[in-house]
């Protein structure tokens, strides 16, 4: 069962994964410690995270995390496992929430991928784009470590 300080971490991750840095940091190089990084926690208040940009581009993802780091566990976007209302949330539109929870969802990076092999698998039938294995007297210079020297190599 998932707790409330699990959707709270879940919102730190999301946020250092859109801005590579903590929502407790303090940043212009003050110095950081695990009291001043508690203290900054505790103080929190909701809606105070923000994230640099346009609202038009930020404003759905600053959302998403002010709501999972809402400092009254009661008051997070989701409770439990019901992931009801995480799904319902503006950042996860256009996702069937269904096949991400069964571990059905395509991953994008696969799906780019694979067009990439299908790609490389025609170009790879085009006579038009084959290495030739005829032989040739043609040489070919390769730098042997220095990159004054070089080496004449001819195939036969």
């Amino acid at each position: 069962t998932a707790t409330s300080g699990f959707w709270w971490a879940l919102g730190v991750r999301l946020y250092y994964m859109i801005t590579g840095a903590s929502p407790w940091s303090m940043g212009m190089g003050l110095v950081q410690n695990e009291i001043s990084t508690f203290q900054s926690i505790t103080a929190h208040e909701h809606g105070n995270i923000r994230l640099r940009g346009p609202r038009s581009a930020v404003g759905v993802q600053q959302d998403l995390c002010n709501a999972l780091l809402h400092p009254d566990p009661s008051r997070r976007l989701v409770k439990g496992d019901d992931l009801q209302h995480l799904f319902a949330h503006k950042f996860f539109d256009g996702i069937d929430a269904a096949s991400l929870e069964a571990g059905t969802f395509p991953s994008p990076l696969l799906q780019g991928a694979e067009k990439q092999m299908e790609q490389a698998i025609a170009r790879a039938r085009d006579p038009a784009d084959r290495i030739s294995t005829e032989p040739c007297d043609d040489a070919l210079y390769l730098a042997d470590g220095d990159a004054n020297r070089f080496t004449d190599v001819f195939i036969q």
